[in-house]
Formats: structure tokens, C-alpha cells, sequence
């Protein structure tokens, strides 16, 4: 699978997918990865996916929901990584991530 077709899976507002798309430009896996998972050390490359996956989800829940606690930029920089991520792994990995 692509990440093409990932982000065809990933069923969230079009402006969100958009401004993460974006933020790959300008991520830097060991800065921002180290900052969203709050470790020292990353993990492998792709490693991270599982993760994003749960903690993305629960923003997801949250901006549906209308929770005070909902972050924009949180949800930005998580899907923007758990993306990143994914583009990470070998082609053949793509279809069991998703």
C-alpha cells in the first residue's frame, strides 16, 4: 500500500489530513517524534505506529465529541507523525498497518 492510499484510509477531515501532509515537509523525526511520545531514546523506524495509532484515535474522539480538552495542533502533530511514520515502512509492511 502507498501512502497514497493510506491517506485514502485515514477517514478525517480533508483539512486536517491536508495540514499534516503539510507538517511532513517540515518533520524531523527525532525531534518530533521525541517530543509527542515523550522518550529519550526512538523507537525503530515505523516503530512509533501503534502508538500514533491509539493516540490519534482518542483526538479523533475527542474533536467528534467537542472535548474541552480537544488540541487542533496535538491532532496535527500526531497524525502528521503517525504519517511520517508509515512512510517509513517497507512497502510490503503497509498492508498490515493499516
Amino acid at each position: 500500500m502507498t501512502i497514497q492510499q493510506v491517506y485514502q484510509h485515514i477517514f478525517r477531515p480533508k483539512i486536517l489530513v491536508r495540514a499534516a501532509r503539510i507538517g511532513m515537509q517540515k518533520y524531523v523525526r527525532d525531534k518530533d517524534l521525541k517530543r509527542l511520545l515523550k522518550v529519550n531514546r526512538l523507537p525503530v523506524e515505523g516503530g512509533a505506529k501503534e502508538d500514533l495509532m491509539i493516540r490519534e484515535s482518542a483526538l479523533e474522539a475527542a474533536r467528534i465529541s467537542g472535548a474541552a480538552s480537544y488540541s487542533i495542533i496535538e491532532h496535527i502533530s500526531v497524525l502528521t507523525a503517525l504519517l511520517a511514520e508509515m512512510n517509513l515502512l517497507p512497502k510490503q509492511q503497509h498492508n498490515a498497518a493499516v
